[in-house]
């Protein structure tokens, strides 16, 4: 960070070394309400650190922590003056960034309600416990809790359930018997005992303060997770969905979506390892709860996150998620984390004690996958207390509850699923709890189920999964072209399958002819399909269960990337698959394309030296019979030459935090470079400047600032004679004084120049006047073009013998002579880009002459004259 201080007398600029406490403690004021934070996602393996160590700009504005180095590995940068562009140029030079997005803030959603009730209502619904309401709205808790209330799986393995929130009261009398503990850490010990990346982890993980969690202020964590699991039986209070569970509490600290991702990634480590170590160490994690999310967020903006629960589902955990508590279609307006696409998260919406959606409650038919109770539920609050809670962060941990409360029903047939493959267990839990929902007419159309959570339908479904008739559980999809195969657990010998057409009316029924299994063939390419299965049991039906979707392969999608390499002046075409390949290619600038045919290798010679060119490609699709749209446009240069192909002395190393070239204008044409990587750009060949032997040429360099204008030194070297060497005889270009805005002037090309591109060198310092290779300047920045000097344009023979301008080249005396018979009505003086410089009427002369004297730069010129029988133009040089 530099810091920067001014007052009335002078401009003082403070170096980086200098510490002012004052200044620094109001930073760090400003920095906390202004931060510029995003997620970035690098290859594994790799890391920031050094680039944390390297980088001056380091400062108390900016931050760096790692996420997680599993299943992806990801990093938070914060900074207030951040760009997504300058993390992307600070960072890549030390590791290889695969994306990288904003860290958006998260909200809590619940509706808290003051109104107490004596009892939950929301188990066992009679309408008197519930205060005039429905009886049976509820989740029908005591059918499944005559099956199981909770405790070990068959495995013997505790169910762990974390809770990913915020103000969790772990002394709560009925939340810390059902606390989760890790065995396999020493408290305070400051070592990772069991090697899973946390240190001290006891009870869970504070995602802000990299420990241990402790009890933290905040009011929504504590009721969410004894909707889960509150000890039951015991006594005192309440009980959750599951009367003896552990609850794994995980505080985000701060709600933004990089701790979302902190807080997956730890309960992610800790079920990974017990897979790995078979139960051994970590911890059997079987569902995560977030009661919270981003209203109307795109999944689109949030890849690393959504992708997490395919990462979580992997290893066999579902994740559950609140909607928003806001009457929002989640298919079309989106929603974080509810809308994202993975077949490991479950969506909830909110149910009230009538047994209707509330009206402030998401839904969706393809995202939403059931309601559950949240409004005026019972469960804990915070200092031993009991209060009603609300929304859809009530609803969302009932269906949490209920995942946990599976794994402790005592079937062989999942205990063996959990251990050879505990994704498809978690499908499989799933399934059950979507398939066996009650319906419920205010969700009917806009859930993928149409109805909300029957905990003992599910229970009891589970429990007879190891008899004769059962659910269809543990979907699974896989696709071509023009088929679909469908896949699925069950004891059940019967299964039948309706598929339709997105947007079809009717459906088409097929019943499976092989066990747990059916291949849909001849259905479209690239076409959204949905799909229900039920079973029959003893000739009776059962009814369909949830909606689920797939989309079959064959879209003709434009390619991603074009497979090439430049050597010299020739394109090289390599192969990157066997379709059939179309590729244009065109200069920069112009309209037209040209194209070549291609399927393996091809290429593409005698191309212009040090020119932009731009290239995009298509591909043959045979299913469809025709190309695919483009791709994105990609450019690349050919070589420049001297400009490029030799080597001049490294530029000075600038720091540009502050301070930076943002435009070079040469003649008419403008280039803007914006803040470089680390002092400096490399433009040779994106902007080439042209001018002849001889030639005034415009020129023009912008600044750019972060924050406060600073006086500075402008500069410019050509290396006219191309020996690979800025002399001090070609300093082109040099501002008279310090400035803080733009400065232009001319830049002389000599006629002894060689022809040719040569090197362009730009320099933009602060407080000293820099040279081109060295120098005392610390700030700035620098920049390397390419210039292409052209041969002079010979003036000797005027075109129109009346009228002719003596002497050419002149320096800028000269007479203008033409016939008495066709006397000159007026002239104009025009410089090389178009300005006029000179003008005058002479409808009163004569004579047949006129001298003209003018202080003009050397250069090219043209003069307009305008004659009684028409107009013509000449040019001339001054030198």
């Amino acid at each position: 960070m530099k810091y920067i201080y001014n007052d009335n007398s002078s401009n003082k600029r403070i170096m980086k070394t200098i510490i002012l406490p004052t200044l620094i403690m109001l930073l760090m004021s400003i920095t906390l309400s202004a931060q510029n934070s995003y997620i970035v996602q690098i290859e594994k393996g790799q890391s920031l650190l050094p680039a944390q160590r390297a980088l001056r700009s380091s400062s108390n504005t900016h931050t760096l922590r790692q996420l997680c180095a599993e299943p992806m590995n990801l990093w938070e940068v914060s900074d207030e003056r951040l760009t997504t562009k300058e993390i992307i140029n600070r960072y890549s030079a030390f590791a290889k960034i695969i994306l990288i997005k904003e860290n958006k803030k998260i909200t809590l959603r619940a509706t808290p309600n003051d109104s107490l009730y004596n009892n939950q209502w929301q188990y066992n619904n009679t309408g008197t416990n519930s205060g005039n309401g429905k009886p049976g709205a509820d989740i029908n808790a005591p059918q499944a809790w005559d099956i199981t209330t909770g405790g070990k799986s068959f495995n013997g393995d505790d169910i762990v359930v974390a809770i990913l929130d915020e103000g969790f009261n772990l002394d709560h009398e009925d939340l810390a018997p059902n606390l989760w503990t890790n065995p396999h850490e020493t408290p305070n010990d400051g070592i990772d005992n069991d090697g899973n990346g946390y240190i001290d982890d006891i009870n869970g993980w504070n995602v802000g303060t990299e420990s241990n969690i402790t009890n933290a202020l905040g009011i929504h964590g504590t009721p969410v997770a004894g909707i889960v699991g509150a000890k039951g039986n015991n006594k005192k209070g309440v009980t959750g969905v599951n009367w003896d569970v552990k609850i794994m509490p995980i505080d985000y600290f701060i709600a933004n979506e990089a701790n979302a991702i902190a807080s997956y990634a730890y309960a992610y480590s800790l079920r990974k390892l017990y897979n790995e170590t078979n139960g051994a160490k970590g911890a059997f994690v079987v569902a995560t709860n977030a009661s919270w999310g981003i209203d109307n967020g795109d999944p689109d903006d949030a890849p690393l996150w959504c992708a997490f629960y395919d990462s979580l589902g992997s290893i066999g955990i579902l994740s559950m998620g609140a909607t928003a508590n806001v009457n929002t279609n989640v298919d079309t307006d989106g929603d974080l984390p509810t809308a994202c696409n993975s077949e490991y998260l479950v969506a909830v919406t909110n149910l009230n004690k009538l047994d209707t959606k509330e009206i402030a409650a998401g839904y969706g038919a393809k995202s939403i996958d059931l309601g559950a109770y949240g409004t005026g539920t019972y469960t804990l609050s915070t200092g031993n207390g009991y209060k009603s809670f609300g929304g859809t962060s009530g609803a969302t941990p009932h269906v949490t509850g209920a995942v946990a409360l599976m794994y402790s029903v005592q079937c062989q047939e999942l205990g063996a699923l959990i251990k050879s493959s505990p994704s498809k267990a978690a499908l499989f839990v799933k399934d059950l709890i979507l398939s066996t929902t009650k319906p419920n007419s205010s969700i009917e159309t806009i859930t993928t189920t149409g109805g909300r959570l029957d905990l003992g339908k599910a229970i009891s479904a589970l429990h007879n999964q190891c008899g004769a008739c059962t659910y269809p559980a543990g979907i699974e999809v896989s696709v071509s072209p023009s088929s679909a195969n469908i896949t699925w657990e069950s004891t059940s010998s019967n299964v039948s399958i309706r598929i339709r057409k997105e947007g079809d009316a009717a459906w088409q029924t097929y019943t499976s002819t092989e066990a747990n299994s059916l291949k849909l063939d001849s259905i479209d390419f690239c076409s959204n399909y949905e799909f229900q299965l039920k079973y029959n049991c003893n000739g009776t039906d059962s009814e369909w269960g949830y909606r689920k979707y797939f989309m079959t392969t064959g879209c003709c999608d434009a390619p991603q990337k074009i497979a090439y390499a430049l050597e010299n002046n020739t394109l090289n075409l390599t192969n990157d698959g066997d379709e059939n390949k179309l590729l244009e290619y065109r200069l920069y600038g112009n309209s037209s394309w040209d194209s070549i045919y291609y399927n393996d290798k091809a290429n593409i010679a005698d191309l212009e030296l040090c020119s932009r060119y731009e290239l995009r490609m298509s591909v043959y699709c045979p299913i469809q019979q025709k190309y695919s749209p483009t791709s994105d446009i990609e450019s690349f240069n050919t070589s420049c030459g001297i400009c490029t192909q030799n080597t001049y002395c490294k530029p000075i190393a600038l720091d540009n935090d502050l301070e930076w070239i943002d435009s070079v204008q040469v003649g008419t044409k403008v280039f803007y470079s914006g803040n470089d990587k680390n002092g400096y750009g490399n433009h040779m060949g994106k902007f080439i400047p042209v001018a002849r032997q001889g030639d005034s040429i415009f020129f023009k360099i912008v600044p750019g600032y972060f924050n406060s204008n600073f006086s500075e030194n402008f500069t410019a070297y050509i290396d006219w004679n191309q020996n690979n060497t800025f002399e001090e005889n070609e300093r082109a270009f040099a501002s008279d004084s310090v400035s803080s805005k733009a400065v232009s002037g001319y830049i002389h090309v000599p006629m002894e120049a060689k022809e040719g591109h040569t090197r362009l060198r730009v320099l933009l310092t602060y407080n000293f006047q820099s040279p081109a290779c060295e120098g005392s300047a610390q700030f700035g920045e620098v920049e390397d073009y390419c210039f292409l000097v052209e041969k002079v344009t010979s003036v000797d023979a005027p075109i129109n013998t009346s009228i002719s301008i003596l002497p050419n080249p002149n320096d800028g005396r000269f007479t203008i002579t033409w016939d008495k018979n066709n006397p000159v009505t007026s002239y104009k003086l025009v410089n090389a880009i178009g300005q006029t410089i000179d003008q005058a009427s002479l409808k009163n002369n004569n004579e047949g002459f006129v001298n003209i004297a003018k202080q003009l730069v050397p250069g090219h010129y043209i003069a307009i004259i305008n004659t009684v029988k028409g107009s013509t133009s000449k040019s001339f040089v001054v030198r």
